[in-house]
């Protein structure tokens, strides 16, 4: 059998792999793995900035913390899949010290529908069954629909208008 295990000689003790008095990565007697750090809270913790590269080489700027990359050409793609359950979410979301849900993206399965998020509240939201998109609304009935008001400068074409209220318009209007 050519495989190699390593075992610890107490039932609490880690397993550690470093070099000299320096630890660099731990296994937790109850199995979380640190790399970075000598007290893991998760299976994975790590402490640092990490790189996940598929081939070729890459340097990460020096404000990024997690770099995904596939730099073998300039044509590569590198890609980040987020899967969840055919009747679940999936979701990346923007936090800060203060607030778990301050922005993000966010994808229903169950209806195909992603929304945007910024200040914790829904900016955009892009329904899926007819790909309509909703500024200000969750569930837009045309293929754009803005709740509030529009500003707008240059030109601004119209084809036809369909209008419910009142439309106001200031400079010229041409027919």
């Amino acid at each position: 059998n050519n495989t190699l295990k390593v075992f610890s000689t107490s039932n609490n003790s880690p397993l550690l792999v470093g070099s000299g008095s320096s630890n660099y990565m731990i296994v937790s007697s109850s199995g979380e793995v640190g790399i970075g750090t000598t007290t893991p809270s998760e299976k994975l913790e790590v402490a640092g900035k990490a790189i996940i590269r598929r081939t070729g080489t890459a340097t990460a700027h020096s404000d990024t913390d997690l770099l995904v990359t596939d730099a073998t050409a300039g044509s590569s793609t590198a890609a980040i899949q987020i899967l969840g359950g055919a009747t679940g979410h999936s979701n990346l979301q923007f936090s800060d010290t203060d607030s778990y849900n301050q922005g993000g993206i966010l994808y229903s399965h169950s209806t195909d529908t992603m929304t945007i998020k910024a200040g914790a509240s829904t900016a955009i939201t892009i329904t899926g069954s007819n790909q309509n998109v909703g500024i200000g609304t969750t569930s837009p009935p045309e293929e754009l629909t803005v709740e509030g008001n529009i500003s707008a400068s240059g030109n601004f074409i119209v084809n036809q208008i369909t209008a419910s209220g009142n439309v106001d318009f200031k400079g010229n209007l041409n027919a």
